[in-house]
């Protein structure tokens, strides 16, 4: 019933990601010193596209936000007070850690 109909695309199934867990100081509002914790990150791009049901006329990347939040936390995040807004920096694995 469901597979030929336009219904299907709000059916999205995919895999939960299970990010590694990494240790980090967080800044918490109410905490007077920065806590040693358990966090995982999550990486957004965002972008747009423009088309219709023949072409793709646009199709850009507009940004990116990353987000770290306690790793037992499922819900909530940033806005909760769960999480913090952060940066990316990348560096040379080659170059800076040892194997």
């Amino acid at each position: 019933k469901i597979k030929d109909s336009e219904e299907r695309n709000a059916y999205i199934l995919m895999d939960r990601i299970q990010p590694p867990v990494t240790t980090n100081y967080m800044v918490r509002p109410g905490q007077a010193k920065a806590q040693l914790v358990d966090v995982i990150s999550e990486l957004g791009i965002f972008g747009y596209v423009i088309g219709d049901k023949h072409s793709i006329h646009t199709n850009k990347y507009v940004g990116q936000m990353l987000r770290t939040k306690l790793s037992h936390v499922d819900e909530g995040g940033v806005a909760a007070g769960l999480g913090a807004l952060d940066s990316v920096y990348l560096v040379d694995a080659g170059r800076c850690c040892l194997t």
